[in-house]
């Protein structure tokens, strides 16, 4: 490796505050002195003074540096060491150390290289953190959403059956009785809300299990459509552009869930008098839905309240299906959520392919 004869990668335990090995390779002959130690401390070693200091560390004879004594007093056949830190922005990430069977002299040029390799690990590094970092808090947050939807539901199920017996009750007073439908209406929009939150909670841990058929995800688009302008006081017009039939193989009521719930968050922001529009088109491997509503800069600055919770639920139904959702804004008056769903089966063990 680049006239090397081993390479060590030794990575930063933030917590203990430690170098461990995380690796090793050599040439053939050139094993590392089997004594070498597997952790090294702030600053000890050729690998410890690079991680300290920040900068590349030169060991140009091994027999005589003070640094590479603090490793082992064996080197056996090997030489002279470069041990360079691996940064990502401020931090170092780990320290790249690479090992010669020659006495060396500090050479610029072979620093740069290693430098050069070391920042392409430190860009790896960074990047499996960061998803190690996003798995780990999305299975906290699924916890903490299921922890708190358990958590509620039953003492709002006391709360309501309460509620229920002293609306029954024939000497509640027409004032009590006032209050205790204020009670109920908003019990029952609190229990709609942990309802969704264990929705997600199941649909992201995949406790909740689809029921998959053949079905038209046409004919799902304009029940929805129809339902919501029957059932929607916004002053928002609703357009369906569809193919005569979209057939796929998924859930339909989930998926009728989904357009619910797009529709329901385009109604809720549109402004009086725009359009919210839903075209769907298809081919032979996917369905595209597209969700598009017009809004004032009153609608957008105006609190309209909400959880995002039913954008939350449709993101989970989508993507157990093997699909994507996302948003995105062309201009400062449109919004457009696209809805990318496979129209074959899902396969076992993720053995079908990717639609693109």
């Amino acid at each position: 490796m680049a006239g090397w004869s081993a390479v060590e990668l030794w990575t930063v335990d933030d917590v203990a505050q430690i170098l461990r090995r995380a690796t090793r390779w050599a040439e053939p002959g050139y094993d590392l002195p089997c004594q070498l130690p597997d952790r090294l401390l702030y600053g000890q070693g050729i690998p410890g003074r690079a991680w300290q200091t920040a900068d590349p560390v030169w060991a140009s004879n091994l027999h005589a540096d003070p640094d590479a004594a603090q490793q082992t007093t064996d080197w056996g056949p090997l030489r002279a060491a470069l041990a360079v830190p691996v940064p990502s922005g401020s931090a170092i990430l780990a320290v790249l150390t690479c090992y010669s069977d020659t006495v060396e002299t500090p050479d610029d040029t072979r620093t740069a290289i290693m430098t050069g390799v070391s920042a392409h690990i430190g860009e790896f590094l960074a990047r499996r953190r960061a998803e190690r970092l996003a798995a780990e808090l999305d299975q906290s947050r699924d916890e903490y959403i299921a922890l708190v939807g358990h958590g509620l539901r039953t003492p709002l199920t006391s709360v309501q059956a309460y509620t229920e017996v002293m609306l029954d009750n024939p000497d509640t007073t027409e004032d009590q009785r006032s209050v205790l439908q204020v009670m109920r209406r908003n019990t029952e929009a609190l229990r709609g809300i942990v309802m969704k939150l264990l929705d997600v909670s199941g649909m992201r841990s995949g406790h909740i299990d689809l029921n998959t058929q053949p079905m038209d995800l046409a004919i799902v688009v304009h029940e929805a459509v129809d339902a919501a302008r029957t059932a929607s006081t916004a002053t928002a017009a609703i357009e369906a552009n569809t193919p005569p039939t979209a057939p796929l193989h998924a859930d339909p009521q989930r998926l009728r869930q989904v357009v619910d719930e797009l529709l329901a968050n385009a109604l809720t922001w549109a402004s009086p008098g725009s359009t919210v529009g839903i075209d769907l088109s298809t081919d032979p491997h996917t369905a595209t839905l597209f969700d598009m509503f017009f809004r004032s800069e009153t609608a957008r600055h105006g609190g309209i309240p909400g959880t995002g919770l039913g954008l939350t639920i449709a993101r989970a139904i989508v993507e157990q299906h093997g699909g994507t959702i996302i948003v995105s804004e062309p201009d400062k008056a449109a919004t457009t959520f696209t809805v990318r769903l496979p129209t074959d089966p899902p396969a076992k063990a993720g053995s079908r392919p990717t639609a693109t």
